[in-house]
């Protein structure tokens, strides 16, 4: 289930820090996946924008109870950390170019899991490289939430009908209007 993460690791030596990279990740997944949701409902794909939705509340969630979790005076300065580490994307950041306005159901969960893969394995490197018990104890914690979301969007994944063949013929497809 875990793959291996190429990309960097934030530097982590309390718990300050790990809830700070954890709440980011789970923040930047959760307005990726609102950004979708309203695409969707640009598109009149409504079925599309409540999934989208649903999902961005998981991870929303997650990020509201880690930063519940946090000193007040963390919450204060998250933003203010040495981003570097996030490089190009955050782990947990959909890939927009696998969206598409006819997207179905199936499509939208794919993407989901891919998301939910990335944060798993960022927990995973992320509980390896801790240099104390208390944080790799706090980021396996981590990569069990994210592996339980995993296991439902799949569950719905697996129940969830394969999009017709056609899916995405549109006999008026959008135009760009110069």
């Amino acid at each position: 289930m875990t793959e291996r993460v190429t990309r960097p690791l934030p530097h982590v030596e309390t718990m300050e820090d790990l809830l700070t990279a954890a709440c980011l990740v789970e923040e930047a997944a959760a307005e990726c996946l609102q950004s979708l949701c309203e695409q969707m409902e640009v598109h009149h794909n409504p079925r599309m924008s409540a999934l989208f939705t649903r999902l961005a509340d998981m991870r929303a969630s997650h990020a509201a109870r880690i930063l519940a979790e946090m000193e007040p005076h963390w919450r204060a300065q998250r933003y203010r950390r040495d981003p570097r580490w996030l490089a190009d994307a955050c782990p947990g950041v959909a890939d927009m170019d696998e969206a598409h306005y006819l997207m179905q159901p199936a499509h939208g969960l794919q993407l989901a899991a891919r998301s939910a893969r990335r944060i798993h394995d960022f927990f995973s490197a992320l509980a390896a490289a801790m240099p104390d018990a208390a944080l790799e104890q706090r980021a396996v914690e981590l990569k069990a939430q994210v592996a339980a979301d995993l296991r439902a969007i799949e569950e719905e994944l697996a129940r969830t009908q394969s999009p017709r063949e056609d899916w995405s013929h549109d006999d008026d497809p959008p135009v760009i209007q110069a």
